[in-house]
């Protein structure tokens, strides 16, 4: 089985990594992206993608599954970086785009299930500042 190495740079020093997750003020709003989900969503469908500066094979990193909030990796992301939220048990859902930033929220759109066409893609709107020269 071949690994894939992640090839990422850290947002921060070494020095940051000695703290671990638990000590409070190490993790902050910054860490994490947050969704507003409708109810015609069910969050198990759905996992949460990133596109990375990673120079390994893969544009795209997994960082979990569709919940309120979602920690994302800490690594520098391209300026034109994109979330995505991409069905998983099913093809025929919608996909969700939207930019990515840090610390900010993401709603969902609400999408009538007869209306909607199998494949579409759909834009989040996307709430928050956006962070100068870090995304």
């Amino acid at each position: 089985m071949a690994q894939i190495q992640q090839l990422d740079l850290p947002f921060s020093n070494g020095h940051f990594y000695n703290l671990p997750k638990n000590v409070p003020g190490r993790l902050n709003v910054d860490d994490f992206v947050f969704f507003n989900i409708p109810r015609t969503v069910n969050p198990s469908d759905y996992t949460v993608v990133v596109t990375t500066l990673d120079t390994s094979q893969l544009p795209h990193r997994t960082i979990g599954k569709l919940i309120k909030s979602v920690e994302i990796p800490h690594v520098h992301f391209g300026a034109h970086g994109q979330l995505l939220v991409i069905p998983t048990t099913n093809p025929h859902l919608p996909t969700y785009f939207a930019r990515l930033n840090r610390g900010s929220t993401y709603d969902i759109p609400e999408v009538h299930p007869m209306k909607h066409k199998t494949g579409m893609k759909y834009e989040m709107t996307r709430h928050g500042v956006l962070t100068a020269g870090v995304e």
